[in-house]
């Protein structure tokens, strides 16, 4: 790696790949996107970080299973 790629790789910031790291999904319905929206705001989270937490979750729970 040369020291600009390095230079280069430091200076990049989360926000510098959030569009490489971003994914759209799509809620069956209205209810389910606002009732989401609703247990994301009780627990103070966003949206994005209320969805993360529950899928790693539940990954979490079936490997546990398996």
């Amino acid at each position: 790696m040369t020291s600009d790629s390095r230079r280069k790789k430091k200076l990049e910031s989360k926000t510098d790949t959030i569009w490489e790291r971003s994914i759209h999904i799509y809620l069956p319905t209205h209810e389910m996107k606002k009732e989401w929206t609703n247990l994301a705001d009780e627990r103070g989270q966003s949206f994005s970080k209320f969805v993360i937490e529950q899928v790693t979750n539940s990954i979490n729970h079936e490997k546990e299973k398996a």
